[in-house]
């Protein structure tokens, strides 16, 4: 399935550039969309999973290139005082194992505990993390 943003998205992108803090506004279900709406304008094909049982990802983003990648996006919308653990980030790499993925990310609105964090480092070629921070840095990425 490939994710066409509503015209309101295209605002809601625009105006996130200017004002950040429109992401804590979010559900988890927009926030899944948002990711997936720039992993798209990023250059690739974007599944969105079900909102149930999506077997620890949220969203899938294939390129074909000079390499093929394939990438499974697992995304947390939390509170920014709800720091993303250790647990959350071994399981999307058993996930990111088990599908044999390019790579998996964890993307959040918050930020991660020091294990997670640790644990990220020691897989820095199989995991990446990205923070709120890291959400606004994609967001300012994308070209109107």
């Amino acid at each position: 399935v490939i994710v066409r943003p509503s015209l309101d998205f295209m605002r809601f992108l625009h105006s996130t550039k200017q004002t950040p803090q429109q992401l804590l506004e979010l559900d988890s279900r927009q926030f899944e969309e948002l990711v997936a709406e720039i992993w798209h304008r990023f250059g690739y094909e974007v599944e969105l999973t079900a909102r149930t049982r999506d077997g620890g990802r949220d969203i899938i983003a294939v390129r074909k290139c000079e390499a093929n990648l394939r990438f499974l996006i697992e995304c947390k919308r939390y509170r920014p005082s709800h720091k993303v653990g250790i647990e959350v980030v071994r399981s999307l790499y058993g996930v990111k194992v088990h599908d044999q993925a390019t790579k998996a990310i964890l993307a959040t609105t918050s930020y991660f505990t020091s294990p997670a964090k640790d644990f990220f480092r020691q897989h820095q070629w199989e995991l990446e993390s990205r923070d709120y921070d890291g959400i606004v840095d994609w967001v300012k990425r994308i070209r109107d």
